[in-house]
Parts: C-alpha cells; structure tokens; sequence
C-alpha cells in the first residue's frame, strides 16, 4: 500500500508544483483546470496508479530460468512488443538511482557490457527532470510514476499552447487531450522516449511566447524546455521535435496568431533555446560521445539500420489503430509492428475536422499551415516522396528513426483540429467540415466490416460514436434555446470528451497489467554468488536466455552481456567470438561458454538451467529449482600481467587460444615476452574507480578486461600513463619495476566539457533573471470570437473596447 502512496504522492506534487509555477510566472491556468487535468491523467493510468500492480511485460522477464523455477510457468506474456521498458529501461533505472543516492556522478554502468557508460548511453536519462522529480518513488513504481507527470506536462502545456492560440478553454483541452493521450503516446509512455516527445507543446508555447515580445521570463522557460528535453535520455527525439518547434516558428512568423516583432523575436528564440541546449550539455555530449562509436552508427553505416518505407495499406490504421490487430489482445497479424504502424492514428473526429481546417473558406491562414506542416510530418514519416527521402538524407537525419515524425504530424494535427472545432461550434460551418466527417465515417465503416471478428470487436466503433455525439451535441445545442446562448461550450465539451474515451478505449489493453512481484523476485541462485563472492573484482554470464541481460543490475552482479542498440562498438565485436550466431543488435546471448573469451572476460560465475552440463573448467555449486551454478576454475582476475604481447599485425584476436598466455596489445611493435608480478592489491574498487598496489619484477604490461572506451585514464604513482587498447578493445598499460601505486578512473572529457558549457549556459541565463522573471501582469488578450487581425489587437492594447478582454496572463 505504501507504494501505491508514494506512486500518486510522485504524479501529485511534482504536478501541484509545476501549476504553482506556471501560475505564478506565466499564468493561464487555474486550480481547477489543473485538477482536472490531473484527474484525466490518474484515470488514463487506472490500476497502474491506484494498486500494485505494473503496466509493463514483466511477465515476459520471468518466463525463463532463472525466475522461472521461482515463480512458475507463464506461457505467454500478455504484451511482449513493451518488453524493452522490463529489459532495459528498469535496470538501467535501478543503476541511475544507485548512482545518485550515493552521491556519484551517473556515468558508469559496471553491470552491462563489462561496464559502459551509463549517461552516455542517453536512454538511462538519470538526469531527467521527470527522473529527477519521482526519485522518493521506489521501483518498479517510479517508472509509473514518470508516466503519470509525463502525461500531465503534456496535458498542460497543450492546452496552455491552445489558449495562446486564442481558443477556449473546453477546445484547447480538446487538442490537448488528442495529443497527449494519442496511441503514438501512448505505446511510448514508460520509455525515456515520452519523456522528451510529451515537451513539444511545451516547447511550441514557450516560442510562441517569445516571438510575440514576451518578457525574459519567457525565453528562460523555452531554454529550460529545450534543456530538459536533451535530459530526456532520447536525441533522436530531441531532433524531431527540434522540427516540430521549427515548423511552429515558421508557422508563427508566416500567420501570426499574435503581434510579432518578425527578425528580432525569431533572433531571440533563437537563442534562448541555443542557451537551454548549453545548460544540458554535460548530458548531450557524453551521448554524442557514445553514439559515434556504437553499433548502431556502425549498423546504420553498412546499410542495415534505416526508417522504413510504409506500405501503402499502413493507411488502415488512420481509420482504427487495431485494423491489423492489437498485440495486447494476441491477434497482431501484419508485417509491421503495432508499435511502428498504430501512432498514426489520431482519432476519427480530430480526422473529421482535417479537411475543413484546410479547406473551409470559414478556416484561417495558420489552421492551413498547420495542416500542411502535419501532411509533411506524415510523408517524412512514410518516405513516400522525395521529401521523406530527402529529411532522411540530411545530416543527423540520417541516423534517426524519422517514421516517429508522427509525433510531429499528431501535435500540429491535433492543434489544427481545436481551431477547427472552435470554429464550427461558433456556428462558422462548412461544406468541407461534412465532407470531412462523412469521409472519416466511411472509412472506417469499411475498415470495420472488414475486419470485424477477425480483429476488430463492436467496441472498436467508438471512434463512430465520438463522431455522431460531436454531431448530435451541435444540432441540439442550435436547436434548443435553452442551450444555443451555451452552444459552443457545450459542444466542445461535448467533443473533449468524446475523444477522450475514444483514445481511452483503443489504448486501455495496450500496457496490460502484471504482478508486482515479477519484478527482481529474490532468487537463491543469485544469493548463492553472493555468499562465493571473493573481494577481487568477478563476471558473470548466463547460459543463452537464463538470466536476461542487463538483469544483473538488479541483483548487484556484473554481466558481460547487455542489451542496447548504443553499445560501444570495440566491445560488440569481440564479444562476437562468444555470442550467438544471428543475433540482433539489441541482445547479447551466449551458448558457447568454453571459448577462452570467456576466461579474459573475467567470467568466474556461469547460471545455466537445471540440470546444465558444461565443460571440465566449471564446477557446479548450485542446484536448485531456479537453476543451476557453475564456478569457472580458469577465469582470469580483472587485472593480470600476460606472458606474451603480440601486435596487432602478427596476431588477430580470433586466432588466440589462451588469453592467460597471449593478449593483441596496440602500440608495439614486434611481438615481446612479458615480466611477471610479484604481487597485485585491489586497495579500492567503485563503479568506474580502481586503486591498486604493484609489485612488478621489471617493466610489465598489465591487461585487463575493462573495456578501454574514450574516457578512462591510468596513473601509476600519481603520474599519467598511456592506454594500449588490448584485444581491440580493453585497457592495457605498462608500470615499472617495484612497488607502485596504480588509479584507473572513468573520467570522461566529454562530462567535463559538458559542465563547463552548462556552467556557461546557466549564466548566460541568470544573467536575465533578476531583471526579467517577475510574476505575471495583466496584459491584454482577445475574447474569443472577436477580430483576428493586428487592428484588433492594438485597438486593445488602446483599450478601446478591450477592457472586457484583460485579464492576469
């Protein structure tokens, strides 16, 4: 019960804190307006909030040995397609809050790979602000927590943008609302990725405010939203919605929804956000550091990685997102995942409302645009002409997953709708509008009796339903006098909610629920390597699928396995010699644990299923229903002196049978025998931090099997010394004769740099606050349904007939 306390408490006061904020800088929002948006959020999440119980695929985790013998069989897991939020983003969660409550800098994950950078690996995001905010949350409810202030940012900053688009209040909640709890949002709502696509209306608010005059307070808060969405653990994200804010921008000095002052408010937004983008550097750099040596980029460089080309039935699911079926129902049947091809859908009645926003003489200059901006979106997305091919062409573009610019095509689609509802409940309706809803109703009519019993259910016409209520909600409120003085309100109330129960219906099964207790049940196995643990630096690695990698960090274990597109390129190849054949980029499983790899590797613990056999170096220790355990009799310590250096030009590490004897060391020059050591002390030893004592007979190479990736300096006696990348990919050094003192420390110059910038950053901004970020004033806005021209606008600012329309902004 208490998780479930401090889960709410995580979604709750952070919320309260953000509205006190807002309120009292920018204004806007009310108490009111924010509870129900909380009460929105609260019910969207459900179970997942209000019990134990886990909107993730936790079940599928512990399908497999070692768990399995723990908590029994389990066929099949209720959503595999979510399963990378079990095996990836809760242990790299787990090693970011250990890092941070013991007061360490989040840089180094020991427990995945053989050790690898933690915040470059830039989906960790432990320095997120919604991280950040939910740390008091334990895990696994922390990850929910994220996703209930995730969904309120988004909720929030929506319908804050819409009221600067001059729109009600009932019709900004209705944009809000179509983004925020869109199926692209919702497929990635417990991945870091929604940590940064939830801030693009914050984002677009935070420019429009500031190419319209707006105080400093404003370009202050647009580069406090850029620098968190670099925080946000996801760049390719932070590109996406870098376009989304473009096309905003573009969009506001094209029709302005305000009075702009056009070359100096563009310069300051500009800017502004170039000084959030400093203030996250220490984040951004140590991933860009990263990424240039991972297997992704390499992948992506020999033509393997790519954004896909959308078939042209993709189109289905524009009219029902569960035309091919739902994952979470076990009736998927297509090429494609649900993941890549349900966030196209934005709801039938936002579809509706499309044409009209484009077409309606009754439409605006701006609804245009933002509809042909959300049709560009869409084609990059598809690639189906030349300015999808193009965008994927482009510098950084190139590496990214563009069919995610949907999230662009739903948040200009969506805003574009709201002005069209708007519009039509004031009784400006057109042709086009009809045509629009008919278009839609037809579509998926067809689509529905199409696939009915196949996989569609009669439930899934509630997006039918939403439309008729919009409708029906219109011709009774025009034709009841009681209601026609009341007749916008009540129709884009009326419309707010139906689309929020119509994307709450087709989103509900998506992040079906589990049992808490799948979540790093205790395993005897596991405590069986604690209580063999010695003091010298020990591996692990599990037989194939027993024990999923990066699992480990949730048990204190180092794995040589991991699991991350963005894992540093050097190691994956010689991991190679050890991993499964046909194995994809994402995971590391291992079958042959008789190579000598294995030893270098600094493997002294093997978990196999029950009633494993292996070679004569493993000892069993352990057996059990969970599994069995092995000890490896001939694993090499994490720093030794080898016997023999070769260099890379007489040697391929492939051809080496034992690591003991021979090592591939970079930066010598012929091959050459190795002197011993009398002695070697492990004085300290912390994640990314080794202190040793030596005692060497002569000059000695020292090898070990902590990979050598941009960042790790060696000093022996206080001195600096070179690194030797030994086996391609793993630190090697030479010490001296005699008794030294030896520091090995991950200390990445990219980290360094970072805070340096982001020190410049946060100056450049203090600079501003102390003259520019007062509380809010009252300045002049315009009632909706009055004049959209800069007349209007100054004739207020006059305050002739305005008076009605000032309020506290």
């Amino acid at each position: 019960m208490i998780e479930v306390v401090l889960t709410l408490a995580g979604i709750i006061v952070p919320s309260a804190l953000l509205t006190a904020a807002v309120r009292r800088w920018f204004g806007g929002i009310s108490w009111r307006e924010s509870a129900l948006l909380l009460a929105l959020v609260l019910a969207w999440l459900h179970l997942g909030a209000f019990t134990t119980a886990m909107p993730l695929a936790l079940d599928e985790v512990v399908r497999g040995h070692p768990y399995r013998g723990v908590v029994g069989p389990i066929d099949e897991s209720r959503n595999p397609d979510t399963n990378d939020t079990v095996k990836q983003m809760l242990p790299w969660m787990e090693v970011a809050r250990e890092e941070l409550f013991a007061f360490r800098a989040p840089l180094w994950n020991r427990y995945s790979f053989s050790g690898y950078p933690l915040l470059g690996n830039g989906q960790s995001a432990p320095l997120s602000p919604f991280f950040l905010a939910t740390l008091p949350v334990p895990l696994p409810k922390q990850i929910v927590a994220m996703a209930g202030l995730k969904l309120f940012v988004g909720l929030l900053f929506g319908a804050l943008f819409l009221r600067e688009e001059r729109l009600g209040r009932a019709a900004s909640l209705f944009g809000s609302i179509v983004f925020a709890f869109s199926v692209f949002q919702n497929v990635y709502l417990y991945y870091p990725l929604s940590a940064v696509s939830f801030l693009l209306p914050a984002l677009a608010w935070a420019i429009v405010r500031v190419v319209r005059g707006g105080a400093v307070r404003d370009g202050i808060a647009l580069a406090l939203v850029v620098a968190a969405a670099f925080a946000g653990g996801h760049p390719e994200t932070v590109l996406l919605i870098a376009v989304g804010g473009a096309m905003i921008l573009a969009i506001e000095l094209a029709a302005p929804a305000g009075p702009l002052r056009r070359g100096p408010a563009a310069g300051r937004a500009v800017g502004f956000a170039a000084a959030g983008a400093l203030l996250a550097a220490p984040v951004w750099l140590p991933a860009v550091e990263l990424i240039l040596e991972s297997q992704r980029i390499a992948a992506i460089g020999a033509g393997e990685v790519g954004s896909p080309r959308y078939p042209a039935t993709a189109l289905w699911v524009a009219f029902n997102p569960d035309g091919f079926g739902n994952p979470a129902r076990g009736n998927w049947s297509w090429i494609l995942h649900y993941i890549m091809v349900a966030p196209t859908y934005v709801g039938l009645l936002p579809l509706a409302l499309l044409p009209g926003a484009l077409l309606a003489r009754s439409s605006d200059r701006r609804a245009r645009l933002m509809v042909a901006g959300g049709i560009v979106a869409f084609l990059i997305a598809f690639r189906w002409t030349w300015i999808g091919e193009g965008f994927n062409r482009l510098p950084l573009a190139e590496w990214s997953a563009n069919d995610r610019m949907r999230l662009v095509m739903i948040f200009l689609f969506a805003a574009a709708a709201a002005r069209s509802l708007e519009r039509i409940a004031r009784g400006a309706w057109s042709g086009w509008d009809l045509a629009g809803s008919a278009l839609a109703a037809a579509g998926s009519l067809w689509v529905l009796r199409a696939r009915l019993g196949i996989t569609l259910e009669p439930v899934h016409a509630v997006g039918l339903v939403a439309l008729a209520s919009f409708w029906l909600a219109w011709i009774v409120s025009s034709r009841l006098a009681s209601l026609r003085p009341r007749r916008q309100s009540v129709v884009t109330a009326v419309a707010a909610a139906a689309i929020a129960l119509e994307l709450w219906l087709f989103n509900l099964p998506f992040n079906a629920l589990t049992p808490r207790e799948y979540f790093a049940p205790p395993l005897p196995i596991v405590d069986t390597i604690h209580e063999l643990a010695p003091e010298e630096p020990f591996r692990i690695v599990g037989h194939d699928w027993v024990l999923l990698p990066n699992a480990s960090a949730q048990y204190g274990l180092e794995d040589i396995r991991g699991s991350d597109p963005l894992a540093w390129g050097p190691y994956t190849r010689f991991f190679r010699l050890v991993q499964a054949e046909g194995q994809s980029l994402d995971v590391g499983r291992v079958q042959d644990v008789g190579h000598p790899a294995i030893d270098f590797l600094n493997v002294r613990f093997l978990l196999g299923g029950p009633g494993s056999e292996f070679g004569p170096s493993w000892k069993s220790v352990y057996d059990g229903l969970d599994g069995e355990l092995f000890e490896n009799l001939e694993w090499l310590p994490r720093f030794y002196a080898p016997r023999e250096l070769v260099p890379p030009a007489s040697g391929a590490v492939e051809a080496v049978r034992d690591f003991r004897q021979h090592v591939v060391v970079e930066g010598i020059g012929a091959p050459r025998a190795n002197r011993a050591l009398d002695g070697m002390w492990l004085r300290r030893m912390a994640p990314g931090s080794f202190r040793m004592t030596m005692d060497a007979r002569g000059e000695t190479f020292i090898a070990s099997s902590e990979p050598a990736l941009p960042g790790w300096t060696v000093e022996v006696d206080g001195a600096r010394v070179p690194i030797h990348r030994v086996n391609g990919a793993f630190i090697g050094f030479f010490v001296p004769a005699g008794g030294v003192r030896v520091r090995v420390a991950y200390e990445p110059r990219s980290w360094r740099v970072g805070l340096l910038m982001g020190l410049i950053g946060a100056l450049a901004l203090a600079r501003f606050c102390g003259r520019g970020f007062h509380p809010r004033r009252a300045v002049v806005r315009r009632p909706p349904g009055s004049s959209n021209t800069p007349a209007a606008w100054r004739a207020g600012d006059r305050g002739e007939g305005g008076s009605k329309s000032a309020k506290l902004e």
